[in-house]
């Protein structure tokens, strides 16, 4: 458990810091796998968002509210603290070599023994 300290001349913004990491929290514990793909993670902030939207065209139609949209961007400000503790291991991930790029490498079959058609005659 990690404690922090939030010095501001504006509350709120303090109050709304502590929401999103009560639901940053709360999200972990409902969906405790993410994804490691970035492109997969992206989407999900990109989802949250277009809840966020959704909400803000019911406003105008007037079925929606803002303690709503408060809500959705709550979520999409936690989604996207989630996205960020850990693009350095989805970076990471992204970087090692695919089981394809073994394949397209010609001395891969070279090492291995193998012929580029997968048998070893």
């Amino acid at each position: 458990m990690t404690t922090i300290k939030i010095t501001t001349e504006k509350p709120e913004v303090a109050a709304l810091l502590i929401d999103i990491m009560i639901e940053v929290e709360r999200a972990e514990a409902k969906h405790p796998i993410w994804p490691t793909c970035h492109i997969k993670q992206i989407a999900i902030i990109a989802e949250e968002a277009g809840e966020l939207i959704r909400e803000g065209n019911l406003i105008d139609e007037g079925t929606g509210t803002f303690a709503q949209a408060r809500k959705e961007a709550i979520e999409t400000a936690a989604t996207c603290i989630r996205f960020l503790t850990r693009i350095k291991q989805t970076e990471e991930d992204f970087n090692q070599p695919a089981i394809t790029d073994y394949f397209n490498d010609p001395s891969f079959f070279m090492k291995s023994g193998l012929t580029e058609g997968g048998s070893d005659e």
